[in-house]
């Protein structure tokens, strides 16, 4: 779960040392669960691969197919619209 989270966090800030921070909390996160006896290593090491190819599993989705939506708002004194369209 923290790979997952500060994970998809330090995918946007990409140009800046935030993003080493970033990947650092899981990090330490990770070797205090195998310090405490609650993780083995092994454990550990697939936490991140899954938290972390979720992140770029959702990116990748995100591109391909959020893509095609759009949201249009109208909002006016008297009512309110919002529709929501799909290209196929």
């Amino acid at each position: 779960m923290a790979f997952a989270i500060f994970g998809s966090y330090a995918y946007y800030y990409t140009d800046t040392k935030i993003e080493y921070i970033l990947y650092a909390v899981p990090t330490l996160t990770a070797f205090s669960r195998i310090y405490k006896n609650k993780h083995y290593l092994s454990d550990t090491i697939a936490g991140a691969i899954i938290g972390l190819s979720s992140v770029y599993f959702g990116k990748y989705f995100s591109k391909k197919y959020l893509s095609r939506f759009k949201l249009e708002t109208s909002i006016n004194k008297n009512y309110s619209s919002f529709n929501l369209k799909y290209n196929f």
